[in-house]
């Protein structure tokens, strides 16, 4: 009714405008579920390949931040997806074509400037 008498659309609730959501309501982890989703299909899609760790952080770094940097220059994300991001990006620098590692540093550690040394990634949490 409203909708009419204003001469507007009535859009899907969870409808994506340069692949971030038009908008947000209360539950924003179905929100974000979708990040959480495009992140680990990158990150899936790279596993195969046969990377070094040098690789795999240039690959973090250049794709996967930029895509949080996206979506964090509009929205607040909840400190859970970041924890599940977080999560997703030091399995896939860790582990090895679906064998298990030990990680060799902490992310707080690996989240360290190069001069520093860490690797130059950056918290989820802090961008």
């Amino acid at each position: 009714m409203l909708a009419r008498v204003l001469g507007v659309q009535v859009v899907d609730r969870y409808e994506k405008y340069l692949g971030l959501p038009a908008a947000t309501g209360r539950s924003k982890k179905v929100v974000f579920q979708n990040l959480i989703h495009k992140v680990w299909t990158k990150l899936e899609s790279w596993k195969c390949k046969n990377l070094s760790q040098a690789g795999k952080v240039v690959l973090l770094k250049s794709v996967v931040q930029a895509i949080l940097v996206f979506m964090m220059s509009c929205f607040l994300i909840p400190a859970a997806t970041c924890r599940i991001l977080e999560s997703l990006m030091a399995e896939f620098l860790w582990h090895n074509k679906g064998v298990k590692k030990i990680h060799c540093l902490a992310w707080d550690n690996v989240c360290v400037r190069r001069e520093e040394g860490g690797l130059g990634l950056r918290k989820v949490v802090r961008f």
